[in-house]
């Protein structure tokens, strides 16, 4: 579904702490109704951003539309906005339900009607049977829903997520991960979610701004950010990418060794003859163990994860590649694999990205790095 009017706008907003630009000249358009998540590294201006649309920050340059209408100077609880942070901040004397109706207090609603509204969001998130218990009562799931209901009973244009899952147990993260999604849908409402988990941003958002050192390097759907990364930058944060050197040959890299690698997209435009970096992901192609002499590389890890076989091998000098392939009878003997032992590696066509020149600082993680 196309949206053409966007209910959050930013216009070259620039954010400087003394002489550091947190958010650098940014624009960007939020669509109503999306799900979009600002995901970057620590540092790189996404909770910044959030906390100017907010108005807990104002722009020291720039223009910030919500619904169309200007807010920069606008106090937050005059913006139709609702914030939910990673440190709840539930009134602890107060009940379940006279947190969740605490904003419609303030807002003058009569006692009935903020109580049967806030009933209406609980039983949203699921927590009917539940009113009348304290914070203290809940787990931390619990209490993040007790959050949300509270934020949505105000009925937001948009609902602002500041890592909003960062103190949950994995499992537990993983649930909400489904229940953030499922709730943004049945309710409708832009959602707007700061995280540093790209697994997080993949898993729910319907368009992803890759952020760095202030600036949106990528804004685009999950799938087109692991498939068809922008920079060199987003193909090494987004998904698992590992970096070997190698030389162009028309359509392959050839590596140190002889092992070559097709080459799909091109990140730089370079001769045949150049030294490059290429980029190659988990999948990109198949590992059995070597026979015969069709070694092209050495395992130095091999692990069983379930269903999946994962080693990261030794190619070229040294470089390291990490791959992942389901585990199946015919391949099972992989599972067998020790350190040192040698790998046939078949790659899939188009299976290397090219990234850049060798000697380019601009360059993605190695596989060692990926998988610390």
């Amino acid at each position: 579904m196309e949206h053409t009017q966007p209910v959050v706008s930013l216009r070259g907003v620039t954010k400087r702490f003394d002489d550091v630009a947190a958010v650098d000249r940014l624009d960007l358009d939020i669509r109503d109704g999306e799900f979009l998540a600002l995901l970057g590294p620590s540092g790189c201006g996404k909770t910044t951003t959030l906390r100017m649309i907010a108005g807990f920050e104002q722009p020291t340059e720039g223009e910030i539309f919500i619904g169309n209408e200007p807010v920069v100077g606008i106090p937050p609880h005059k913006r139709e906005v609702n914030t939910v942070f990673q440190q709840y901040a539930l009134f602890p004397h107060l009940d379940i339900i006279d947190n969740v109706a605490y904003g419609l207090k303030q807002r003058g609603v009569k006692k009935g009607e903020r109580r049967k509204q806030a009933a209406e969001a609980l039983a949203m998130v699921h927590l009917t049977g539940r009113e009348n218990a304290k914070p203290s009562q809940l787990s931390g799931g619990q209490q993040q829903r007790v959050a949300l209901a509270r934020a949505l009973v105000m009925r937001p244009k948009v609902l602002l997520l500041d890592e909003p899952l960062g103190a949950l147990d994995q499992k537990l993260r993983k649930a909400m991960q489904i229940e953030l999604k499922r709730l943004q849908a049945e309710v409708g409402i832009t959602f707007v979610f700061v995280t540093h988990d790209q697994e997080e941003a993949l898993a729910m958002a319907d368009r992803i701004a890759v952020m760095d050192k202030g600036r949106i390097e990528q804004l685009a759907p999950p799938r087109e950010l692991y498939d068809e990364p922008a920079t060199t930058f987003v193909a090494g944060f987004i998904g698992d990418m590992s970096t070997v050197n190698g030389t162009v040959a028309g359509d392959v890299a050839e590596l140190p060794g002889g092992l070559k690698v097709p080459l799909g997209r091109r990140l730089t435009d370079v001769a045949n003859g150049t030294a490059v970096h290429v980029g190659l992901r988990p999948e990109c192609g198949t590992f059995k163990p070597a026979t015969n002499g069709d070694a092209n590389a050495t395992v130095a890890t091999a692990m069983v994860l379930g269903d999946r076989l994962q080693v990261i091998a030794k190619v070229g000098d040294g470089d390291e590649v990490l791959l992942r392939q389901a585990r199946t009878p015919e391949n099972d003997a992989a599972a067998a694999l020790r350190p040192g032992d040698g790998l046939a590696i078949d790659f899939h066509a188009g299976a290397g990205l090219l990234l850049a020149p060798q000697g380019s600082e601009d360059r993605a993680l190695s596989a060692t790095a990926v998988v610390a």
